[in-house]
């Protein structure tokens, strides 16, 4: 995907003083059929210009110009928000403190109370940062003259520096998040099932549905067991799921889509120490 100096570099146009901002297209809460909230939420990129005002300030304005290079970056970046949310933490993270913001916004405006519990899950010290974080991107470039194969003599080096930053302007009060859509959609599991409980034939179905072997001619039921209990154990690896061999409960096009869009070349979620990272749901929906 191509930056917005690359965009500016394609179409030689630098003549620009505008910043990139994180921003909420959509929002609202969802109800489950169980009950539960669900916040919903479309997020993108939008290029703003900074117009100097009489008084010497500048404000932030929306670039409407199509062939904009920001815009142009803007509207690449809106397209691929969520996939490449998947493969940067830090934008899947800015997603999800979006989801709780909207749920906070919606418990605010219903004047729901909680129990004095409720806020005392979590008592650990926060730490507090003392610098705002910023996004910014600067290119330096710099022009000389040559005749000969040699810099002309007397000739000053022209510099330049281009710079885009930006920040998020998660913009919740363009919302009436006061009240909550129903939805049939569901957001329990399944019951679980205790392999131990199954009769021969059913772990010969479940072995094959989960992409493993099952083994020719008669078979023991604990024999049936090992296997499905192996291949459940091999199902905790994500990654192994998506690589194409062995087992998986992932069907063959789905494995595919998803090592595209966890490239393990681009994505950072692989490495995620802290446990935090929630793999798909391989059922159908």
């Amino acid at each position: 995907m191509k930056s917005c100096m690359d965009w500016s570099e394609d179409s030689g146009d630098w003549d620009w003083r505008a910043r990139e901002w994180f921003v909420v297209k959509e929002a609202e809460v969802l109800l489950s059929a169980e009950g539960v909230l669900m916040p919903r939420l479309v997020m993108g990129v939008e290029a703003r210009a900074q117009c100097v005002t009489e008084d010497g300030r500048l404000d932030d304005a929306p670039v409407t110009r199509p062939d904009h290079p920001l815009v142009l970056y803007a509207e690449e970046f809106t397209r691929n928000f969520d996939l490449i949310a998947e493969r940067l933490s830090v934008i899947f993270h800015l997603r999800e403190l979006t989801k709780a913001q909207v749920l906070a916004r919606f418990v605010a405006e219903r004047g729901i109370e909680f129990d004095e519990a409720w806020l005392d899950v979590w008592n650990e010290p926060t730490a507090t940062r003392m610098q705002v974080p910023q996004h910014r991107m600067e290119v330096h470039t710099q022009t000389v003259r040559t005749a000969g194969g040699h810099l002309v003599q007397g000739e000053s080096f022209n510099t330049h520096m281009h710079g885009v930053y930006g920040g998020v302007d998660l913009n919740l009060d363009s919302f009436d998040l006061s009240s909550a859509e129903q939805t049939d959609r569901s957001v329990l599991p399944g019951d679980a099932v205790d392999i131990d409980t199954l009769t021969t034939e059913e772990l010969r179905q479940m072995i094959s549905s989960h992409g493993g072997c099952v083994p020719p001619g008669i078979t023991d039921k604990a024999d049936l067991v090992d296997i499905m209990g192996m291949i459940l154990e091999s199902l905790a690896d994500f990654w192994g799921n998506i690589s194409g061999s062995g087992p998986s409960p992932y069907a063959k096009g789905d494995q595919d889509l998803l090592r595209r869009v966890f490239n393990p070349h681009l994505s950072d979620r692989r490495h995620d120490d802290g446990g935090k990272f929630v793999p798909p749901d391989a059922t159908p929906e």
